[in-house]
């Protein structure tokens, strides 16, 4: 599942994958797709990133809370690098995408620095002139 909305809002410089600890049957609702990045973003801590505002559907009343905070599981050499960058003002840490890898739940985040509303219009028309040219090349062919 990804983050469509980050990659119209951001430029993103360096990607990393990270492990999520999950609990009850989270795994299982991600795998449905009953997951929305919507106002998902990363905090960085004194050891580790916590990823906030991931909504994962519960499929029982027992399960945890719907937008609980979620560890990421990275090394701590990873974790100073992505530190070092945000010393720089306008850098954020954005969840990309939900995957699986073997497996096991993963996101991959990415250091991020926004985009202005002229940088937003540029990538529409670089992308419809994208599309016009596939279709271009299609019905040539």
């Amino acid at each position: 599942m990804k983050n469509r909305k980050a990659f119209y809002d951001y430029h993103i410089e360096e990607q990393y994958t990270a492990g999520i600890v999950l609990k009850g049957d989270e795994v299982k609702s991600i795998r449905n797709g009953k997951c929305n990045f919507t106002d998902a973003f990363c905090i960085i801590t004194s050891n580790s990133i916590i990823l906030k505002g991931l909504y994962v559907n519960k499929n029982n009343p027992f399960s945890p809370d719907e937008k609980r905070d979620k560890t990421l599981l990275l090394n701590k050499k990873e974790i100073n690098k992505i530190k070092s960058k945000f010393v720089v003002k306008g850098y954020t840490l954005v969840p990309l995408e939900l995957i699986f890898v073997k497996g096991m739940a993963k996101v991959v985040i990415g250091v991020a620095k926004g985009k202005k509303s002229f940088d937003k219009k540029d990538s529409i028309k670089s992308k419809d002139i994208e599309k016009q040219t596939k279709r271009e090349l299609k019905n040539y062919k």
